[in-house]
């Protein structure tokens, strides 16, 4: 690896960490000049666990029936999930059409009451005092 590579990546373990040069250029050379890794190690010291974790996984002998039925429930986890998400989109759907019609609802119960109002209002003025005279007839 050439110079300006190694600085690049010291910079870069120096900026996503609290490194000092010194720490970085070790750390570097502890992980073969891989800066993932540096970085890696420094959020999370145990983050190689998870990887040999899931690597013993995958070398575990199973039987072939084990592994069926382990694809089977995964397939089928991988369904419920898709179907929970889309019934959730549905739910949420069907809840904001029910907001609209609420707020038509009210837009027009608004309107009648403007209207009612109005009405109610050129009534008052309009209505004209009647003689004694003329309620008699």
């Amino acid at each position: 690896m050439n110079t300006t590579q190694t600085d690049a990546q010291i910079k870069i373990i120096m900026s996503q960490t609290d490194y000092n040069k010194e720490i970085a250029q070790k750390k570097l050379q502890y992980w073969n000049n891989d800066f993932i890794k540096v970085i890696k190690e420094f959020l999370n010291p145990n983050f190689q666990e998870k990887e040999k974790q899931i690597q013993t996984e995958k070398n575990k002998v199973v039987s072939v029936n084990q592994s069926i039925m382990k694809e089977l429930r995964l397939f089928k986890d991988k369904q419920n999930k898709q179907y929970d998400h889309y019934k959730k989109y549905r739910d949420y759907l069907k809840k904001e059409e029910e907001i609209k019609e609420l707020n038509k609802h009210l837009n027009q119960q608004e309107l009648l009451k403007a209207r009612l109002k109005k009405e109610s209002e050129r009534k008052l003025d309009t209505i004209d005092e009647e003689t004694p005279e003329e309620i008699k007839l």
